[in-house]
């Protein structure tokens, strides 16, 4: 909760943030020579600061910003178990016709 002060001469930042965070581990185990490890995470943040300006006990807002981040895991089951080596790799130059 944010309270804005009437106090002319204050000339601070309003400051709100948010973040998410989604962590997802799996073990599978199908059978007994394969085992299989999921991992999937999820960050979101966002901050939001408000510059203002008191004139005769009114706020008045100057300055507005807000700023974020997305981050996703990602994984492709269609290539997870095709071969490649250090020089080529079909997925790669499938992606780079496009």
């Amino acid at each position: 909760m944010a309270i804005l002060l009437t106090f002319a001469d204050f000339n601070d930042q309003y400051i709100s943030s948010k973040e998410e965070q989604l962590l997802i581990t799996a073990n599978l185990q199908p059978i007994t020579d394969l085992q299989i490890n999921l991992k999937g995470n999820k960050q979101y943040s966002e901050n939001y600061t408000e510059t203002f300006e008191v004139r005769n006990f009114v706020y008045n807002k100057l300055v507005g910003n807000e700023i974020g981040r997305f981050n996703i895991s990602t994984n492709l089951l269609a290539t997870t178990f095709n071969s490649i080596d250090e020089y080529s790799s079909a997925a790669f130059e499938r992606f780079k016709e496009k």
